[in-house]
């Protein structure tokens, strides 16, 4: 890994735009939980099971665990994307290949920063509404959305 050329790469506009959403993602996450957080009940649903129901209830001070963790994985992951010579790849990475390789591992990781920033906060939003209305089956579109994001994010790994 040492003996990889290390080069900056210029981001693209489409990283920079996959920047951005999942920034904006990240801020509308805590402004969607404070402005929804007075007005929830005390036990809010902590957990969905496969069936897309609520099975676990908590304190609504929970809440803000996934914006807190939306922010810190935004910049982790916008950290480990200025260092694309330390990623993993499936070929040598050579002077001639660097460039090429290094700008499509940082697409990946802003694809990946994005689609992990929305995410979060679409299971947030599915909480918030099920506290208010504990009828909604808005739960039973959580494990769909999440394996949909999974098979996006495996593919665009394996993409040229």
């Amino acid at each position: 890994m040492s003996s990889r050329p290390r080069i900056k790469i210029q981001e693209s506009n489409s990283v920079k735009l996959k920047n951005r959403i999942a920034f904006l993602f990240v801020i509308l996450h805590f402004v969607f939980v404070a402005f929804s957080y007075n007005s929830l009940p005390d036990i809010i649903p902590s957990h969905f099971n496969f069936a897309g129901t609520v099975d676990k209830s908590g304190p609504k001070i929970l809440l803000w665990f996934l914006p807190g963790l939306s922010f810190a994985l935004y910049f982790l992951i916008k950290l480990v994307n200025n260092s694309p010579h330390s990623h993993n790849y499936r070929v040598k990475i050579t002077e001639e290949n660097a460039a090429y390789e290094y700008a499509k591992s940082v697409e990946t990781g802003s694809y990946i920063n994005a689609l992990t920033a929305i995410i979060l906060f679409m299971i947030t939003a599915a909480v918030i509404i099920t506290a208010f209305n504990s009828n909604s089956n808005i739960g039973t579109f959580l494990l769909p959305i999440v394996v949909l994001y999974l098979i996006l994010i495996i593919r665009k790994s394996f993409q040229n």
